[in-house]
């Protein structure tokens, strides 16, 4: 009797084992899926110095309701710096002041 125990036991954790690499498999297949879909959608950009770039308005990047015809972007700064990690810090030129640093995904 002790032995069959054992042995449904042993049974068990082998299935359990077997259900648990597939859900693993899964979940690195998923995980795939989502970052080529990520990947399709960003463009890595470099910035230049002294080159104007729009800024995501802050109401967009915090995901509030937005008018339906209110501005998506700002105007256009200056990238006063550009760093080698793809942030920048932003100049206006209308208000002489420095914004950032900014990813280059805003």
């Amino acid at each position: 009797m002790v032995l069959e125990n054992e042995e449904i036991r042993e049974e068990i954790v082998e299935l359990l084992e077997g259900i648990r690499e597939r859900a693993e498999n899964e979940l690195m297949k998923h995980h795939r899926r989502l970052t080529l879909a990520y990947e399709k959608l960003v463009k890595p950009r470099m910035f230049e110095e002294g080159k104007l770039v729009l800024k995501v308005t802050d109401v967009v990047m915090k995901k509030q309701h937005v008018l339906k015809w209110a501005p998506n972007w700002d105007e256009p700064y200056v990238v006063q710096e550009a760093h080698l990690n793809g942030s920048c810090t932003l100049f206006d030129p209308e208000e002489k002041r420095v914004i950032g640093p900014s990813t280059s995904s805003t």
